[in-house]
């Protein structure tokens, strides 16, 4: 028998136990489980209390069921209210469970047993809920990321349209230019601007004089 063999196979199926576990059917029967657990937990601490206790059960029903359908609506935020309910539950239960053992009352051995169960339970349970979290968010990112960048087409698509009297206006400049018959003046020349540097200088010598 290898021994080594043995060990990578079992290695291997828990591995793939793993990953059925961190499944959304998994998480529903572990939700569930850790709700039949809460509905025991306060019943056994709110016995003398039906009205409470009755508050509690409805309560109980009304987060089970927003967790399991943010679950499916891939909306994690949505189940934490379940879970945090879940927590003060069973640690309300583990404090009284250690008290009832303190005082030594019949009964609380198993009792205090089961509550760490439960707890233990709402542990896995709040770990594969910030996993889910945590990837929804990663998921997110990287859609953001994976957008192309932006192309002139776009830009193109979403920029004004030129209006038909300028685009007139182009039409005949460029078609004056083409012809050499411009309405505009030429640019003054260099000739022409020492031209008028003499005049002016010429000018100023007759006034002085």
């Amino acid at each position: 028998m290898n021994f080594g063999l043995a060990f990578h196979r079992i290695c291997q199926q828990l591995h793939l136990w793993s990953r059925h576990f961190k499944t959304r059917r998994a998480y529903c029967a572990i939700s569930l489980l850790n709700y039949s657990a809460d509905l025991i937990l306060i019943s056994w601490m709110f016995s003398r209390q039906p009205v409470f206790l009755d508050v509690l059960f409805c309560v109980s029903s009304a987060l089970i069921g927003i967790s399991i359908t943010g679950l499916y609506l891939k909306r994690p935020s949505v189940m934490l209210p379940d879970v945090l309910y879940k927590v003060i539950v069973s640690a309300c239960a583990l404090f009284n469970a250690i008290l009832d053992a303190d005082n030594g009352t019949s009964g609380a051995a198993p009792r205090l047993c089961m509550v760490s169960v439960a707890l233990l339970s709402h542990i896995y349970e709040n770990y594969f809920l910030f996993n889910a979290i945590a990837a929804f968010y990663r998921e997110q990112e990287g859609v953001e990321n994976s957008r192309p960048p932006p192309s002139y087409n776009l830009f193109a698509k979403s920029a004004p349209k030129a209006s038909n009297v300028s685009l007139r206006k182009c039409e005949n400049a460029a078609e004056s230019v083409e012809n050499g018959k411009s309405e505009e003046p030429p640019p003054p020349t260099y000739e022409f601007a020492m031209e008028k540097i003499r005049e002016k200088m010429e000018k100023e010598r007759i006034d002085s004089v």
